[in-house]
């Protein structure tokens, strides 16, 4: 038997000893799923949104999943990223419209901005975006001015950073520019809800499960993206007690 062989039989004999079924799937198709779409430990994250037992003849066990129902999941997750990474670039998009449109509107008060800003993050910004570090296309865009970030012109400045300095600057020009209870409105957008997104953007970025981060007991119990209306449907759909 090949190594590969022996490494997928491992897997499949590792999962049965967990309680996991093959009978929706069965081994050989599930071993094919292993090879092909989805490796075994991030496959696995999955399993922590369904119960095990604890009494001590099956402690550790699973209370019966089906190989299908792991997989299935790790499917939905795969879209739910896709659809994750379209809204936050849709966000970032109308975040750097918005904050072009009220620069324009405050006007010349407004003038230093990105210079101001860059000296007040000052290391974490010359860490960030290392000369040694920029892609071609960042370099291209330093071609229209002294060769450093800091001195682009807004639309460019916001055109290559990356979402969280996009998320950095939008705090700080709206701390420095917006008073009473505008302010108070932006600091929960800027301070709570873009810290959000740029959580989940970031796992969809990367790539990482989602469903396990936005449920317990994977996820911290004070987890504040856990998804309340996904744990329902998620529980209407039978997937066990879900938290």
């Amino acid at each position: 038997m090949a190594f590969k062989d022996i490494m997928y039989a491992d897997s499949i004999k590792e999962m049965k000893e967990l309680n996991i079924i093959f009978e929706k799937i069965d081994e050989d198709h599930a071993t094919s799923i292993l090879s092909s779409e989805i490796n075994y430990s991030k496959l696995m994250n999955y399993a922590v949104l369904f119960d095990r037992y604890k009494n001590a003849k099956q402690d550790g066990q699973f209370m019966k999943i089906d190989f299908f129902q792991l997989y299935t999941l790790s499917r939905i997750d795969h879209h739910l990223r896709q659809i994750i990474m379209m809204m936050a670039l849709d966000i970032e998009q109308a975040l750097k419209v918005k904050l072009i449109s009220d620069h324009i509107s405050i006007g010349e008060a407004t003038s230093g901005s990105i210079l101001e800003f860059w000296e007040l993050n000052d290391y974490y910004l010359n860490e960030r975006y290392r000369k040694d570090n920029l892609s071609s296309n960042i370099q291209a865009y330093l071609l229209k001015c002294k060769g450093e970030l800091k001195c682009l012109p807004l639309g460019d400045f916001l055109e290559v950073v990356q979402f969280g300095t996009l998320q950095k600057y939008a705090q700080f020009f709206y701390a420095k520019f917006s008073t009473g209870k505008d302010l108070a409105k932006k600091k929960v957008l800027f301070y709570q809800q873009l810290n959000r997104i740029l959580v989940l953007r970031n796992i969809a970025a990367h790539n990482n499960p989602l469903l396990p981060f936005l449920i317990e007991p994977y996820a911290v119990s004070n987890n504040p993206y856990k998804d309340y209306e996904l744990l329902s449907f998620l529980g209407r759909g039978g997937l066990g007690t879900v938290r």
